[in-house]
């Protein structure tokens, strides 16, 4: 029998779409590099930390520049800790990505030869993944997924999951100023220029959902692949 497993939310990145209409749709954006340094295993390393200033509407045809406010040791401080949980959650989204692969590869009943599943991407796994969750009765008797609104939830959470992976993973991490917001710069769909505001709060979350997960994939993977002692 499998253990059971909690439901998790997933706090997301706050995506800033642009607002059409409007003040002065032609303002402009000011990045800046800063340098600063860190002491890691008692040697420095010196690190940038990427600033963002948007320019102040003043009228429908013109921008002020905001001041620009001397960086504090606070304020890198938190970067850096931004920056470590993000490295901490990208390792643990390629850790999933791995282990997901190694268990769609173990399983007889799904039609991705294993070239085929090599090759795919983590959100295509995922497809795979919830057609085999979705069809396979065997683990219906479980409680876990003995339900389609509890199957529907882990795979809509995966799915959420990488939506926001594809954010970390390529994104930039900047600091918008003056109102000290840490944001992530993306891509989306290979055309708009987007920032996604983040926080602690929302880096947690993202660390808690890959690991539980994780621990879905495992607990499956168990039932379907049972160790048999000898």
């Amino acid at each position: 029998m499998l253990s059971y497993i909690r439901v998790m939310e997933l706090l997301r990145p706050k995506i800033i779409f642009p607002k059409k209409g409007g003040p002065f749709q032609a303002a402009f954006e000011i990045t800046k590099m800063e340098n600063y340094t860190v002491t890691e295993n008692d040697i420095e390393v010196s690190k940038t930390i990427e600033t963002v200033y948007n320019s102040v509407p003043v009228t429908r045809f013109k921008a002020a520049i905001p001041a620009v406010v001397p960086m504090t040791d606070d304020i890198l401080a938190t970067y850096h800790s931004f920056q470590s949980l993000v490295n901490h959650g990208n390792n643990m989204a390629e850790t999933l990505n791995n282990r997901l692969r190694d268990f769609l590869m173990s399983v007889k009943e799904i039609k991705p030869s294993k070239e085929d599943l090599m090759a795919m991407d983590f959100m295509t796994l995922r497809g795979v993944f919830s057609d085999f969750l979705h069809g396979y009765n065997d683990i219906k008797q479980e409680e876990n997924f003995n339900d389609k609104e509890k199957r529907k939830n882990i795979t809509s959470t995966f799915h959420k999951y990488i939506e926001d992976r594809n954010i970390y993973t390529h994104g930039t991490l900047k600091l918008r100023r003056p109102d000290e917001t840490f944001v992530i710069q993306f891509i989306l769909q290979r055309k708009h220029k987007l920032y996604a505001e983040v926080s602690v709060e929302i880096l947690k979350s993202n660390l808690a959902v890959g690991k539980w997960l994780l621990g879905i994939v495992a607990e499956i993977n168990k039932f379907y692949n049972p160790v048999r002692s000898v």
